[in-house]
């Protein structure tokens, strides 16, 4: 069920230039204890990695022809060797959103991402993409649409298990990368999420289970040396977080309830966020 979320995610991708993600320390035993589990669950590999594509939709571009390109796509990953843990294509709910980057302006950007075991699967898969599929695929997508070749990827940390599965196709993503306030640092927020999560729960209990998470998001480059390292990076001091729904209702709902709380008081004197929404649709889930 974890790869199956966590291809209707990614988001998130939803990113901005810098980053930096949370490692519970100290006080927040418990939230580590969680996490530890949730990366040695076996559908859910320890030190998985996410990459987005920044793409740019080209004067043909369609949503009928993009999914057919998905078709196409798929088609020549099912002959590769190297496998993908699952992808999506996220696409920004504001016609003039930003998902990721600055490759392409406004109501013309979108983002493909995608899910891999390890570093070492995504080199060598890239690696067979280049001998078996890149020529058909520039060939294939001229005038739908472009991408970025200089690809942004994180390593994540699952925050709170869904209560439920999302049967649905689609989800909703909020990503929001968040500077820190006052001095507060990493500590503060591992002290947030035990709350943050207990909230959660108290939300469930009162409207019902819903199939919401989150997760944090790590800069792949601070714990994998084969990705360049960037000073900006390491010299901002803050967190990426995803909130994921199965629909705008569900996301609404929750939001309502959260805003009217004291949390959310406490998670402004945390850190200052700039929040991006998307739609995440699944093209693929490897078995």
């Amino acid at each position: 069920m974890v790869k199956y979320l966590l291809a209707l995610v990614i988001s998130t991708m939803i990113m901005g230039c810098k980053n930096e993600t949370a490692e519970p320390v100290s006080d927040a035993s418990a939230v580590e204890e969680r996490d530890a589990q949730v990366e040695l669950s076996p559908d859910f590999p320890s030190g998985f990695l996410i990459e987005y594509i920044q793409h740019s939709k080209g004067k043909n571009f369609t949503e009928e022809a993009l999914y057919r390109k998905v078709k196409e796509w798929n088609e020549i990953l099912d002959r590769m060797e190297n496998k993908l843990l699952f992808s999506n294509i996220l696409m920004p709910v504001k016609p003039d959103g930003k998902i990721i980057g600055h490759f392409a302006e406004g109501e013309l950007n979108f983002t493909w991402a995608i899910g891999w075991p390890s570093m070492e699967v995504r080199d060598a898969a890239w690696k067979e993409w280049m001998e078996i599929g890149h020529q058909q695929w520039q060939d294939s997508i001229e005038g739908i649409f472009t991408y970025d070749p200089s690809t942004v990827i994180f390593m994540p940390t699952i925050g709170r298990q869904p209560s439920v599965e999302n049967v649905s196709e689609n989800a909703v993503v909020e990503f929001n990368l968040c500077t820190f306030k006052n001095s507060k640092n990493h500590n503060d927020l591992a002290s947030f999420r035990q709350k943050f999560d207990l909230f959660v729960n108290d939300y469930e209990d009162q409207n019902g289970v819903t199939s919401y998470f989150y997760f944090l998001l790590d800069f792949a480059g601070e714990l994998a040396p084969a990705v360049k390292e960037e000073v900006d990076k390491k010299e901002w001091s803050g967190y990426f977080w995803a909130n994921v729904w199965s629909s705008m209702d569900e996301r609404d709902s929750g939001l309502e309830f959260y805003s009217a709380s004291d949390l959310a008081k406490q998670a402004d004197a945390l850190s200052s966020c700039v929040s991006n929404l998307a739609t995440a649709k699944r093209i693929r889930t490897e078995s």
